[in-house]
């Protein structure tokens, strides 16, 4: 599986207080990562839980998953509706459907298809 991040963002807001505003910039962060890997025809991961567990808690982790996992779900279903499966768990995961049976199983993959 191939790792997607470049230039972590994690440690560049240590001096503020954590909160929205620095999650909401790691989201913001992967999700244009995401948007520069688009169209892909690979597996692709994204926010991955061991790359920020130095700095934030699990909740918070999980919490910028669920944004994130929701805006490229939204984006998905704007201009690649049917094409791609997304789910989360350690990271948030974007599939195309044509690899998504030997990613995920075919109960699976249909229930994740945007």
């Amino acid at each position: 599986m191939q790792s997607n991040l470049g230039s972590n963002p994690k440690g560049r807001h240590k001096h503020e207080e954590e909160g929205n505003i620095v999650m909401d910039d790691v989201v913001e962060y992967e999700f244009n990562n995401f948007l520069k890997d688009m169209p892909s025809h690979k597996h692709l991961i994204y926010l991955i839980a061991d790359d920020y567990n130095d700095e934030y808690p699990g909740n918070q982790i999980n919490i910028m998953q669920v944004k994130l996992d929701s805006r490229i779900r939204d984006y998905l279903k704007q201009f690649y509706s049917g094409k791609y499966c997304i789910y989360s768990d350690w990271c948030v995961h974007v599939v195309p459907k044509n690899i998504s049976l030997e990613v995920l199983g075919e109960k699976k993959s249909k229930f994740y298809v945007v």
